[in-house]
């Protein structure tokens, strides 16, 4: 590779790699060619050391690859240098692109190796990569393709360039394997996405402005599919996968709203979501600092799939269920005044179209609730007309088809500020809405199954078995009035339905909607 050289200009850095400027710009740009720029002049001179890009170059090398190595002040004369920076949203092809296009595709990748599988095109949970976990080269980009061929042809000739051409095109396809060269499941590991298709080759690389969101923000219990995690699914029934990823920090002191992206099958933004408004209630008022997870699900039976989203405020009590269509259009949002920590759907009307059933919590009534949302009636906030400090000031009572207010047990008068629903269960006869119970002083927790039909009807409910020794313990220490009985279920009030006016303990919809449900 020769003794160490500075080359001082774009064109010097290009002869010495074998290329043209407009490619060694592009390498600099979406491969991280180590070239420093001296700041504070005009035009911003650029420069770059030839050993440092013959270790880009040579991704067997040790010193620096991909530019990881600053540059040594005392080695550039007293210039003030900075390396490149790469557009913090960006798209990347495969690690060493560069150098694969001179190797037929050959590379041992740039040592960043995605530590989390999140999921395949199914949207079922991914396994781990083969071979230890290394992360295999992807194939160069396709517009690299015309210069590898005419540069192996200049050099071979012949019929051996014929050849290589063609095993070249071979491999450019996917090996002739079609299926395997579209995109089927995604890694993430930061800030950054990897596109891989079904034979674990890497197909793109994506570096999203903020790191990927974290899951620990919301507790789902049953419903994998929900997840602040990113997905890989075909969202329009084009037979091509498309990957929603959300970023953001449920850190309240991180002042940041999330972000939910949609990439296409080549790591390209569709669209992009952002739940965060400014909601203001009688007593406070929250700002655009929403969390949110959700779930790619085809409620209508057409084949393409509606996006729900659950968000919630990190900081204060209210929380947002929006429907985006496939190309990222609000269908319809709907705000609770309480967060939200799950979601099923069901058709409880008979129309073919599944209804979207939340559960959580509602802090003016301070239970746990049930709600239901029909898709095309999404709209307005939740009912809060005997808490007047919790209603939302920007938005007149929604449509929702349901909305249950579940009664507080003696547990949750001592134990529980306010009750939440945080488990719906749904099987061929019954809806089971499921609150908890914790009891720090043992480290142990109870709950309370509330058992529904499919109109929403209660039928019974029961306690699980640590629930009747938590309240002997507080019944003892003087802390409740009376000890667990038989009797504790039919002492509890009624469950509380919303029926477009008031609360009222009957089971019954909202009477400003229609009803198409079947008999």
């Amino acid at each position: 590779m020769g003794a160490r050289r500075k080359l001082t200009s774009w064109k010097e850095i290009a002869d010495h790699l074998g290329c043209t400027v407009r490619t060694a710009q592009r390498w600099e740009r979406d491969s991280r060619l180590p070239v420093f720029r001296i700041t504070g002049e005009p035009g911003h001179r650029v420069f770059a050391f030839t050993d440092e890009l013959d270790a880009w170059y040579h991704p067997g090398s040790t010193n620096g690859v991909n530019g990881n190595r600053t540059a040594d002040l005392n080695e550039i004369n007293g210039d003030i240098a900075t390396p490149a920076p790469a557009e913090p949203d960006e798209i990347r092809p495969p690690p060493n692109a560069a150098a694969s296009e001179h190797a037929a595709f050959a590379g041992t990748g740039d040592g960043e190796v995605p530590t989390v599988t999140l999921a395949d095109s199914s949207g079922d949970p991914a396994g781990t990569d083969p071979a230890d976990g290394q992360v295999e080269p992807g194939e160069a980009p396709r517009r690299s393709l015309k210069t590898l061929l005419r540069r192996s042809w200049v050099r071979l000739g012949g019929a051996a360039g014929i050849a290589l051409a063609a095993g070249l095109a071979w491999l450019a396809i996917g090996g002739g394997g079609g299926a395997a060269a579209g995109l089927h499941r995604v890694e993430a590991t930061g800030a950054t996405l990897v596109g891989r298709d079904a034979d674990g080759r890497e197909l793109w690389r994506r570096v999203l402005p903020k790191p990927l969101a974290s899951n620990d923000a919301f507790n789902f219990t049953l419903n994998r599919s929900i997840t602040g995690q990113p997905v890989c699914v075909d969202l329009d029934a084009d037979g091509r996968n498309e990957v929603l990823a959300a970023t953001g920090d449920a850190d309240p002191t991180v002042p940041e709203p999330w972000v939910l992206y949609c990439l296409d099958d080549a790591g390209r933004t569709r669209w992009r979501y952002q739940p965060g408004q400014r909601v203001r209630f009688a007593s406070e008022a929250a700002d655009a600092c929403w969390m949110l997870c959700f779930d790619a699900v085809d409620l209508d039976g057409d084949s393409r799939r509606e996006i729900v989203v659950l968000a919630k405020h990190n900081r204060i009590y209210p929380a947002k269920v929006a429907v985006l269509d496939p190309a990222g259009r609000v269908r319809g949002d709907f705000i609770n005044s309480g967060w939200v920590d799950e979601m099923n759907y069901l058709d409880l009307d008979g129309d073919g179209t599944r209804e979207i059933l939340v559960g959580g919590c509602n802090n003016g009534y301070k239970k746990g609730t049930l709600f239901a949302l029909r898709l095309g009636a999404i709209s307005g906030c939740s009912p809060q007309p005997d808490t007047p400090d919790y209603r939302c000031l920007d938005r007149p009572v929604g449509p929702v088809m349901h909305y249950l207010l579940f009664p507080r047990d003696p547990l949750q008068d001592r134990l529980v500020a306010v009750g939440c629903v945080y488990l719906i269960q749904i099987t061929p006869d019954r809806i089971l809405a499921r609150l908890p119970v914790d009891y720090s002083p043992l480290q142990i927790g109870c709950t309370v199954d509330w058992f529904l039909d499919h109109r929403l009807t209660s039928a019974r409910v029961e306690f699980s078995s640590y629930y009747p020794l938590i309240q002997q313990k507080l019944f003892e220490k003087g802390e409740i009035r009376e000890a667990f009985s038989p009797s504790t279920a039919q002492r509890l009030d009624p469950v509380l339905y919303w029926d477009g006016e008031r609360f009222v303990p009957t089971p019954t919809m909202n009477h400003h909607l229609q009803s198409t449900q079947q008999p």
